[in-house]
């Protein structure tokens, strides 16, 4: 309620209650200059099996729904659940607190319990509460027989891995076997449920997440697939950078964040001594034949004390640092800064000078890499908590000349004279630029920039070659490295 008060807040409207059909969607988009498509999977994937449209066969997503809505919901005393998902567990737990204490409630799995997708947490909870997992079996059919329903199955073996990762299950021969049940509840997957669109128009790239239709952008389920909350909206903020792109307008102002005002030794200290978790009182598995709270909230003294946990992550993370057995990770610190840039236009034969957005570096804690003691062991990567490779995402800067040849993509910082400088190349290309008393120097290759020590602005433009555009994004990273490290033991070392 808080998030959506936020965004009308904002100037959102919401229509509630309005189903979208092609006629609607249709006006949407006649309406409307861009529109962005985020609807979850909610819809359950068929089984494709006989018999699983007969009485007592219920999608996990109705069920859960109809729970949830304080329905009258009536399983029996026996209940298969079939998936091994976050969806199948809870269809599992709902169920296993509907049979009640005579009740059975089995979870079949095609796979075995470690190949499972659901967390591993919500699974040894169900096995608590009494849910019994059966693996290596699948369903091959149901069918009715008086007052329950019969399902055959077939026992599985693991085979080679799939595109998932994942030995694949396959069948095994003549090994079928007959289950019991007064309810079925399939929970394999999780699929959109759209009568307004073809599946080839939501093709969408996967940058600028624009679909075969034009003005058409997609996030969340529609576009990864069934997925968690938090990857929604980080494809929601990107979708709405590429439309304010594609509408010819600048993105809106950052927030401030609350600046923590620690120093580099304290978030290091912080980090480096464990605080262990405040557990939340749980109930005993054999209470929990009931909807009360399995966990219960915290008391603020004790939210308080879990929040102080906290290693401030989005400040400062140094993982890769940390690991790194070369000690070829960097951390280095900055003061934020923004610089209104400026871009050179030559096109018509003609100097002229036109904004060129905002360049911006709000984290105060950088990571280079130094490419001469980097062997690329791959630790930091699999260390990164972000999934990323350090070795190869961060600046690389090399301190010799020769491991500065042989990087395709690198920096060096040496001395021109009396004034420190900083050199890139990308490709065979090579930018400078240098540190004056009261200006900055940018040798591009085709043109001498002076610019203003204190705001980055043009002073002066010297055109050595013809040139159509010069835009000076490179020149401000290059800045930032070079004010934060053009004073130390780096600076134009040799071996």
């Amino acid at each position: 309620e808080i998030d959506v008060n936020r965004i009308q807040k904002l100037g959102v409207a919401l229509h509630l209650n309005t189903p979208v059909d092609r006629p609607l969607f249709e006006r949407l988009q006649r309406d409307f200059d861009f529109l962005y498509l985020s609807v979850g999977a909610q819809a359950g994937k068929p089984l494709r099996i006989p018999g699983e449209e007969l009485e007592g066969v219920q999608d996990a997503l109705a069920f859960l729904s109809r729970v949830r809505k304080g329905e009258a919901v009536s399983l029996g005393q026996r209940v298969l659940v079939i998936g091994g998902g976050n969806t199948a567990i809870d269809a599992a737990r709902t169920a296993r607190r509907l049979v009640g204490q005579n009740g059975d409630v089995t979870l079949l799995y095609r796979r075995t319990r470690h190949e499972m997708p659901a967390d591993a947490d919500e699974i040894r909870e169900a096995l608590l509460e009494g849910v019994r997992l059966l693996e290596l079996a699948a369903p091959v059919a149901i069918r009715r027989e008086d007052d329950h329903l019969v399902v055959t199955c077939q026992k599985m073996a693991l085979g080679e891995p799939d595109d998932s990762g994942r030995r694949r299950p396959v069948p095994v021969e003549n090994s079928e076997f007959l289950l019991e049940a007064d309810a079925v509840i399939p929970a394999i997957g999780q699929e959109m449920a759209l009568d307004f669109l073809n599946p080839e128009d939501l093709k969408a790239d996967p940058v600028t997440h624009e679909t075969a239709i034009p003005r058409l952008y997609i996030g969340g389920d529609a576009f990864r697939g069934p997925s968690s909350l938090i990857l929604s909206i980080a494809d929601g903020k990107e979708a709405a950078a590429h439309i304010l792109k594609a509408a010819g307008k600048d993105e809106p102002s950052r927030t401030v964040h609350p600046k923590k005002e620690l120093t580099l030794a304290e978030f290091q200290k912080k980090a480096a001594r464990r605080e262990w978790a405040v557990h939340p009182k749980e109930l005993p598995p054999a209470e929990r034949l009931n909807f009360r709270l399995v966990s219960e909230p915290f008391t603020p003294e004790d939210a308080r004390k879990e929040a102080s946990r906290c290693l401030l992550c989005d400040e400062i993370c140094n993982v890769c640092v940390g690991v790194c057995p070369n000690r070829a990770n960097l951390s280095y610190t900055i003061q934020p800064v923004a610089f209104n840039l400026q871009k050179i236009s030559f096109k018509t034969g003609k100097l002229k000078l036109e904004p060129d957005g905002t360049f911006r570096v709000d984290q105060r804690f950088q990571v280079l890499n130094i490419a001469d003691w980097c062997n690329e062991c791959g630790n930091c990567t699999t260390f990164c908590p972000t999934s990323g490779a350090p070795y190869r995402d961060k600046p690389k800067l090399c301190l010799s000349e020769a491991s500065f040849r042989e990087e395709p993509e690198a920096y060096r910082l040496e001395k021109r004279g009396e004034w420190p400088s900083i050199v890139y190349k990308k490709n065979g290309r090579r930018v400078q630029l240098t540190r004056e008393a009261d200006r900055y120097v940018y040798e591009t290759g085709v043109a001498v920039v002076w610019l203003n020590r204190k705001n980055f602005s043009i002073l002066q433009v010297e055109m050595t070659k013809p040139a159509g555009e010069i835009h000076l994004q490179q020149a401000a990273a290059m800045r930032i490295i070079l004010d934060n490290l053009g004073k130390s033991y780096l600076m134009n070392v040799t071996y």
